[in-house]
């Protein structure tokens, strides 16, 4: 299957209206409109990057934007994990996205369907300075299922509720992973204990960081002025085996490379 037929078949599936055209890079891409509980329409664009399916919401908020714009912003996305937020100098307006696996092929339909109304929801609350939140479906994965199939994988971990390991990359660059499983959701995170100094040149590479990601965040810890990544997966709609639990690592891994490089 093409990234134009997954993005096809994806959105066929749940019955969306949408036009397929060509990116600038030659990438087939989706563009359609998603309707809010209210009634507010965002434009929404889906393209296939890697094992994964990106799905943007535009035209959020217009800019310019200031300092304490981009501040703001970055601390509703720490609450929200789902998906994330961040400046778009080229639009030159604030723009949110949320990454499904589609390693395994096309989502399931009802999570394609919660995907694009909890984006839409999501824009509206930003919209109005709000936190979006996100509560994944139920599911009964364990960390101990986590942890045995971790061990399969080659990675022996001790802990309980959270369980990481330190990652030295032959670049030189080292940072820590970490794994949990909450509120139904696997939660992968990558940290680093490098302070930031967080000024405009910092808070302008985390909007550009957030806009070339497929999945997951890249985020400001404030209190200790540290950027760490998360990844949130719903294990309704993603069962966690051993191949999609590497796929999950090796998101974390490539999002650390490429903050790395934007902040040595």
């Amino acid at each position: 299957m093409t990234p134009g037929e997954l993005i096809a078949t994806s959105l066929a599936s749940i019955d969306l209206a949408f036009e397929m055209k060509i990116n600038a890079h030659g990438h087939a891409f989706a563009a359609f409109n998603a309707i809010a509980e209210h009634g507010e329409t965002f434009p929404m664009t889906m393209i296939a990057q890697g094992p994964w399916l990106k799905l943007t919401a535009f035209r959020i908020l217009p800019g310019p934007v200031g300092d304490n714009q981009l501040r703001m912003f970055a601390e509703l996305a720490l609450g929200w994990g789902f998906g994330r937020v961040y400046f778009d100098d080229r639009n030159n307006s604030f723009e949110a996205a949320i990454g499904l696996d589609a390693g395994d092929g096309p989502p399931r339909r009802d999570a394609l369907r919660a995907a694009v109304g909890h984006l839409a929801a999501s824009a509206v609350r930003l919209r109005a300075f709000g936190q979006p939140t996100f509560a994944a479906p139920p599911d009964a994965t364990t960390m101990a299922q986590v942890r045995t199939i971790l061990a399969a994988l080659g990675i022996s971990v001790d802990g309980a509720d959270v369980v990481g390991w330190g990652v030295r990359e032959r670049t030189g660059a080292e940072y820590a992973i970490e794994v949990e499983v909450r509120d139904g959701a696997l939660i992968v995170r990558g940290l680093r204990d490098r302070p930031l100094v967080v000024d405009r040149a910092a808070l302008d590479a985390i909007q550009r960081l957030n806009r070339q990601l497929a999945a997951g965040t890249v985020q400001l810890a404030h209190h200790r002025g540290e950027l760490f990544y998360e990844l949130h997966v719903p294990l309704a709609w993603f069962p966690l085996t051993a191949t999609s639990l590497r796929r999950y690592l090796d998101e974390a891994r490539m999002a650390m490379f490429v903050v790395d490089e934007a902040f040595p």
